[in-house]
């Protein structure tokens, strides 16, 4: 008689922690792109229509921020300059919109000085990644009346691998005018 071995999870989440790699970020915001494509036309249209952004764009954005770019931010904004559903019915922010954002908040006692907000909503609340030297540290919501509304995760490129991964296990999905929800049932 055959016995079938059994294999047992010892260790949760991703042993890589938060350390992921271009190529990894550019494959789930591909992978959203062909769930955009298949499920959401209108996403899937504004998004083709987002150029990457540019060398200019992105060193501006550097000069501004006083130091290196999170890699995460510099994958999204070299595959799409604004426009792209990252999560509920925020979407990412071209240069130009996270130039303006950072000048019109940063006189809010609530910001921080570390916050480079990436997504927006409808209502002018944001995601923003506190980056520290560089690093992709954190993603948070931010609103100007009362600040962090909530962590959201552990980084710009985690967040883009758990949302194309609740995507795909159906855990989520895009309702037209509510943007990416909690798949009912």
């Amino acid at each position: 008689m055959e016995t079938k071995s059994k294999t047992t999870v010892v260790q949760e989440g991703n042993p890589r922690g938060n350390a992921i790699s271009s190529e990894e970020i550019k494959q789930g915001i591909l992978d959203m792109t062909h769930f955009f494509e298949a499920n959401a036309k209108d996403i899937y249209n504004e998004i083709q229509k987002s150029k990457p952004a540019s060398q200019e764009d992105l060193k501006s954005l550097k000069d501004t921020i006083k130091t290196t770019l999170p890699l995460s931010l510099e994958v999204l904004l070299s595959n799409h300059n604004g426009g792209f559903l990252l999560r509920d019915n925020y979407k990412s922010l071209s240069v130009e919109q996270i130039l303006d954002a950072i000048d019109v908040n940063q006189v809010n006692g609530y910001w921080k000085k570390n916050y480079i907000p990436f997504a927006g909503d409808d209502e002018n609340n944001f995601l923003c990644l506190e980056h520290d030297n560089g690093n992709d540290t954190n993603v948070v919501a931010w609103c100007a009346d009362m600040g962090v509304i909530e962590e959201v995760a552990d980084g710009l490129g985690l967040l883009i691998e758990q949302v194309r991964n609740d995507l795909l296990k159906k855990k989520i999905q895009y309702v037209e005018g509510a943007g990416l929800i909690e798949a009912s049932g």
